[in-house]
């Protein structure tokens, strides 16, 4: 393996206010003093670099973290899907604010594990985590009692936006 793998910058504007802006002269620092080691360097492209030196056990145990991450996200967002915020005037109103919370965190964790592996079905494993515990979590009445995911449409929200969420990185690489 290759000690790290090199990606064009996007040469967005924040990468010019974050190492100073290029002029004529050059690139005035925080002080706007002009050097010439920092000409140098606006002259070259800025690339991300990204490590994959590592082992084959730290990435089956980076993937196995990622997937108890998985775990413990689809619990809490269930647990709190049926979040209600009362109004003035003694109004409930229904805000299940971890549909986006399930979208958000495995786009995260989809995205993470296509840095440990390039193989798509090894990046999919928090995801496949996350459905099962999901399945688990719905299926979990029948062995309690307790019914923790509820039988209305913001479950099956919760769901859809938890596969599109981490299946999006895995469709559309990296």
């Amino acid at each position: 393996m290759s000690p790290a793998r090199e990606r064009p910058g996007d040469g967005s504007a924040i990468d010019d206010v974050a190492h100073g802006a290029v002029g004529a002269h050059g690139t005035v620092g925080a002080d706007g003093a002009h050097d010439a080691a920092s000409e140098i360097e606006a002259q070259t492209p800025r690339r991300r670099l990204i490590r994959d030196d590592f082992s084959r056990g730290e990435a089956v145990g980076g993937i196995f973290w990622l997937c108890l991450g998985a775990l413990v996200s689809v619990l809490l967002e269930v647990v709190y899907l049926d979040a209600w915020v009362t109004l003035p005037g003694g109004a409930s109103l229904a805000v299940p604010w971890t549909v986006v919370v399930a979208f958000l965190f495995n786009l995260v964790l989809s995205r993470t594990a296509l840095l440990w592996t390039p193989r798509t079905w090894a990046a999919g494993m928090p995801l496949w985590v996350w459905i099962g515990g999901f399945v688990l979590l719905t299926f979990w009445v029948t062995v309690t009692g307790d019914q923790l995911v509820g039988a209305n449409v913001r479950s099956l929200v919760l769901l859809g936006a938890g596969v599109a969420g981490g299946g999006w990185p895995l469709v559309a690489g990296k």
